[in-house]
């Protein structure tokens, strides 16, 4: 019997924190981790997977970043080194609008220090720093994606009850700002508003974070798997109506993923026709493939 040499890949806890930066192409990371493992991890696992990133720029003109493992005696010392080490950052470049803390890993978090660390930065930086919150069942990459998801709908702000007739789909997962990726939100929005229901946000879909906010007052949101819970925050918070579906990947789902908006949203009969449209154009392109 010959040796399996193959490599299992299954996501990481921080590829599900580098894939939310890469949807929200403003916000920041900080992870607790010493530098070697951190940079190693990164510049191997992601500079390669997403040749359009901007997130591991070279010296401060980047968007994640490392505390250096502040630990010790010394640890106030270290705390002001990497606040000021922040604050040229963003003098080099803009103040983000958010900067999301984690551990390297789940299973090491230490969060009281990073509390306080988040404080010490809003207060020395005037930039909101929130520690992702996770819960004990986070197994993967996708399971940290949707603790990201639930950090900005706890973070945006919400102005007054969702009334607008528009629809918000949350946790729609961008690991690459690349053509393939960034059409695939193109084709979720065209579907939605071929029902005759305006798109007013995707999360998330490469763009700044103030495009997120518009989804606060939409009266239903289109939740997929990873965006379950955050989508649960949000309208916890607006009082939006949450349609719970899976993916819309391959004729049959993906018509019933529009069936079952259009149902939730008054559409029904603008959901068959869309359908039967959808189905006319693609079968005979399926068949002629095959």
């Amino acid at each position: 019997m010959s040796a399996d040499f193959s490599m299992r890949m299954t996501p990481q806890h921080l590829d599900g924190v580098f894939w939310a930066l890469t949807g929200v192409t403003d916000a920041w990371g900080l992870v607790n981790s010493g530098p070697c493992v951190f940079e190693l991890f990164l510049q191997r696992g992601h500079s390669e997977h997403d040749w359009d990133q901007d997130i591991l720029g070279r010296h401060d003109r980047r968007r994640l970043y490392s505390t250096c493992t502040m630990s010790g005696a010394n640890k106030p010392a270290a705390v002001t080194r990497l606040i000021d080490r922040l604050a040229a950052a963003i003098k080099e470049q803009a103040a983000p609008p958010l900067i999301l803390l984690t551990e390297m890993t789940p299973s090491k978090l230490q969060e009281d220090d990073l509390q306080a660390l988040a404080a010490a930065i809003e207060e020395r930086l005037a930039v909101p720093a929130r520690c992702l919150k996770f819960h004990g069942y986070e197994r993967d990459g996708l399971d940290a994606f949707a603790v990201c998801l639930e950090a900005l709908a706890e973070f945006i702000p919400v102005s007054g009850p969702a009334d607008e007739d528009s629809v918000a789909i949350v946790g729609q997962l961008l690991d690459r700002k690349q053509a393939d990726q960034l059409a695939n939100v193109d084709e979720l929005r065209r579907l939605v508003e071929s029902l005759g229901v305006p798109v007013s946000s995707c999360w998330l879909s490469g763009t700044e974070l103030a495009a997120l906010v518009p989804a606060a007052r939409s009266r239903w949101i289109v939740a997929f798997p990873n965006g379950w819970s955050a989508a649960d925050k949000l309208a916890a918070r607006t009082g939006a109506e949450v349609i719970r579906c899976g993916l819309p990947v391959g004729p049959a789902a993906t018509a019933a993923w529009l069936r079952s908006i259009g149902a939730a949203v008054g559409k029904a009969d603008a959901a068959e026709l869309a359908v039967d449209r959808e189905l006319r154009d693609v079968v005979p392109r399926l068949a002629h493939a095959v």
